[in-house]
């Protein structure tokens, strides 16, 4: 997941319950924003204990303590990442549309994307990207099988796009992006990675819709449309059982 305000990311979660599946991950943006705040080790480690106290229901700082060890480790001397977004310029546009299918093209934008990304947070990192394979799919909005995802990769590595760090393997750790063009003129503006592959189908004219209920981003199949199919599916139902109520009162 990438987090582009981690100041503003973190100071929500502090307002909020932690699911289990997640503390792990809100601890680590919780731990780097008190960092953040000039806070030493082992004051952070206290506000991360209140913290869980007071947001997660059954945390016992004792039995637990090796999260908060983890968050601590992954969070100290790393600075905040405060981003309003990346810009995609005009030359690496014509780039990404000089490739063949729709789907290769919201990927490579997707990687693109990400690579922008990392060379703002740090600039030595030289448009290598180390997001997960799948994650980087999904961002893109292609849905294929691994065997297909592999092909894609080898593909764009075929053309030129983008480098392996060792071409005995594919490996996602290590993506080199070679179409960076940063001083062309700036054409895209992203600030939802999440939905990058449907931001670049929309520049290319293709309209989408976000879910009144659930806020998915899904493309949109008619004029009133005001909901992706499973939450328009939900809705029906409830409508569905609001009328029988009213019609038997």
């Amino acid at each position: 997941m990438i987090v582009l305000n981690e100041v503003l990311y973190a100071e929500e979660w502090l307002e909020k319950d932690v699911p289990w599946k997640k503390a792990g991950h809100v601890l680590h943006y919780v731990a780097k924003y008190y960092f953040y705040k000039g806070y030493s080790k082992d004051d952070v480690r206290e506000k991360l204990n209140e913290y869980m106290l007071r947001h997660f229901e059954g945390y016992n700082k004792v039995l637990d303590r090796e999260l908060v060890d983890k968050a601590i480790a992954s969070a100290k001397g790393r600075p905040m990442v405060e981003l309003d977004g990346v810009c995609i310029t005009k030359a690496e546009v014509e780039k990404i549309q000089a490739l063949e299918g729709k789907q290769m093209q919201r990927l490579m934008f997707t990687m693109l994307c990400l690579a922008k990304y990392h060379i703002a947070v740090n600039e030595k990192c030289n448009y290598w990207i180390t997001e997960d394979t799948a994650d980087i799919f999904r961002m893109a909005n292609v849905s294929v099988n691994e065997k297909k995802q592999n092909e894609m990769i080898c593909e764009l590595h075929n053309l030129g796009f983008i480098g392996f760090a060792s071409l005995k393997k594919i490996d996602n750790l290590n993506i080199h992006v070679l179409i960076a063009e940063p001083d062309s003129p700036h054409e895209i503006f992203v600030d939802d990675f999440e939905n990058a592959g449907i931001l670049w189908s929309q520049y290319c004219g293709k309209e989408y819709i976000k879910c009144d209920c659930c806020g998915k981003m899904v493309a949109r199949t008619g004029r009133r449309q005001k909901y992706c199919r499973k939450c328009a599916k939900n809705v029906n139902i409830e409508k569905t059982a609001q009328n029988r109520k009213m019609f038997d009162l």
